[in-house]
């Protein structure tokens, strides 16, 4: 066999392009005879910058000093003063923290365990995967064109709010859409082994970091595909290498894991019809189809529409799903005239199916919960590498020749059209987040003055705690240990009055190594200072 026919299967290098779809470098640059493309760079790059300081603004806001619902759980090690490998292995449900538990170990001493400082850290994670996707579409189809607007409307929507003002989690979110992103950046790498190395690396990070697992078969698929198209024994050891990596991540990933699913109400496989509700709320409230709080008052109208909104929300799931079948086709091209579609391919399948695994897992774990649980703000972001897939495939399409040409040309104008639609629900969402703000500094508020956690519940109306968590979380005792250190919703300044901790009464005190964690440090020449909102 040649040497061209060796790297028939291969993901092509960055600087190869099939000649169907190839644009010319004039075409590319930016240039005074070219003024549209200046114009479309312009109007991307503005809107990426707008909607980044909306999330910006939004966490600035209403993002909360308060450890609050789920963080209980999952901070655990660091109110214990754990070690570092405890919180990376930490399991918060069914997955792990991975790499959001050494961000936490920087982050949370520097901003003594600041809600907003986390909320800004999240947009920032948000803003680095939305750039590189840009860079990646980019790349695959020639140059930014006004359509790619669709970009950082997909990645920096308000709808994901409660990454920002809810239970953040840098786990559950922000960390997984970053590893996909540049998962899907590592394929315009040039040198095959570079290429196998930054993909090993990702998928085994990927493995323990939240829900980024499910990238995990798009990433040995690539190893596997790269190994096949290797052209000499170094190339094909490092691809073999990188599979070993990630298979071995995986099976580590087991040893100590409990069946903590992340529904308490998770008894079996759904029903079929409410299995697909479900993912239909999924896949809507990521387009904008679906939103809480939307009622219609005529009962035949809301039928209608219910079942119209279902239909629609699926069959873009399906597409999605067809993105993906269609990139793993394209990766079978043979030849240099298939290169350019192979390394689109390996994109489309990295994020279509990333987006696909979650639904699907998704809604088999959360079903019980009701169709309301899909519409969940959080789970906005698992929805978006799937949108930039179809609109990638499309965009693919449309860059190319053939008689589908024109068609995927119009996909690519309905698809931002749906997600400009969807900004009509942006003072909604914008509401929804800054309600759920403002309740947690309202508590805070309270519990400052009051110490008693009933009352506040009560007065403000909003509990901060699950209910089932009372005795088995520690929660007067953590609380405690964020007062006794003036972290969180204790953080101070200089010149507050700090009143002494709250104590529970028969309850032992949080230790490391038998120290008593409840007698309050100061760093020295701190002097105390009024509680900060």
């Amino acid at each position: 066999m040649d040497q061209r026919a060796e790297e028939s299967h291969a993901l092509p290098a960055a600087n190869v392009r099939a000649p169907a779809a190839r644009i010319p470098s004039q075409e590319m640059r930016c240039d005074r005879e070219h003024p549209e493309r200046c114009l479309a760079g312009l109007l991307v790059g503005g809107a990426f910058l707008l909607l980044g300081a909306r999330l910006a603004e939004l966490a600035r806001r209403f993002a909360a000093d308060l450890v609050y619902w789920d963080q209980l759980d999952f901070l655990d090690p660091f109110f214990r003063e754990a070690s570092l490998l405890e919180a990376f292995l930490w399991q918060h449900g069914p997955h792990r923290q991975g790499l959001a538990a050494l961000v936490y170990a920087l982050l949370l001493p520097l901003t003594s365990w600041s809600g907003r400082a986390e909320a800004f850290v999240a947009v920032g994670l948000l803003a680095a995967g939305c750039l590189l996707l840009w860079r990646v579409v980019h790349r695959l189809t020639g140059g930014t064109k006004l359509k790619d607007l669709f970009l950082p409307l997909a990645c920096l929507s308000l709808a994901a709010h409660d990454l920002l003002v809810g239970p953040q989690n840098l786990a559950n979110g922000p960390l997984p859409f970053l590893l996909v992103a540049l998962t899907a950046w590592t394929l315009l790498v040039r040198s095959r082994r570079w290429r196998c190395g930054w993909l090993s690396l990702l998928g085994a990070a990927a493995v323990y970091t939240g829900f980024a697992f499910f990238l995990v078969p798009a990433v040995l698929l690539l190893l596997a595909l790269e190994g096949r198209a290797a052209r000499g024994a170094a190339e094909r050891w490092t691809a073999l290498a990188g599979v070993t990596g990630v298979l071995l991540s995986v099976a580590s990933f087991f040893i100590g894991y409990r069946w903590l699913p992340a529904a308490p109400c998770f008894t079996g496989p759904p029903p079929l019809r409410d299995y697909l509700g479900f993912l239909a709320g999924l896949s809507g409230r990521a387009w904008g189809i679906s939103s809480p709080g939307v009622a219609l008052a005529s009962r035949p109208l809301a039928v209608a529409s219910h079942g119209l909104r279902v239909a629609t929300s699926l069959g873009l799931l399906a597409a999605v799903a067809a993105a993906g079948l269609l990139g793993l086709s394209w990766m079978r091209r043979p030849g240099e005239e298939g290169a350019g579609r192979r390394r689109a391919g390996g994109t489309l399948v990295v994020l279509c199916s990333f987006s696909l695994f979650h639904a699907l897992f998704t809604a088999f774990g959360r079903t019980c919960l009701g169709p309301a649980a899909a519409l969940a703000s959080r789970y906005t972001i698992y929805s978006v590498p799937g949108l930039c897939g179809l609109y990638l495939a499309a965009r693919v399409l449309a860059a190319g020749a053939g008689r589908s040409r024109k068609r995927a040309a119009a996909a690519t104008l309905l698809l931002l059209s749906l997600l400009l639609a969807r900004e009509r629900l942006s003072l909604r969402e914008w509401t929804n987040g800054g309600w759920v703000g403002q309740k947690k500094q309202e508590w805070s508020e309270c519990f400052r003055q009051h110490r008693e956690i009933e009352r506040c519940d009560r007065e403000v109306q909003f509990a901060v705690f699950p209910s089932e968590a009372r005795e088995t979380s520690r929660i007067e005792e953590k609380l405690a240990y964020l007062e006794a250190h003036a972290l969180s919703l204790f953080r101070t300044t200089p010149g507050a009055e700090v009143r002494p901790p709250v104590t529970v009464a028969g309850a032992p005190p949080l230790t490391v190594g038998g120290a008593d964690r409840r007698r309050p440090r100061r760093r020295a020449g701190r002097a105390p200072g009024p509680a900060r909102r």
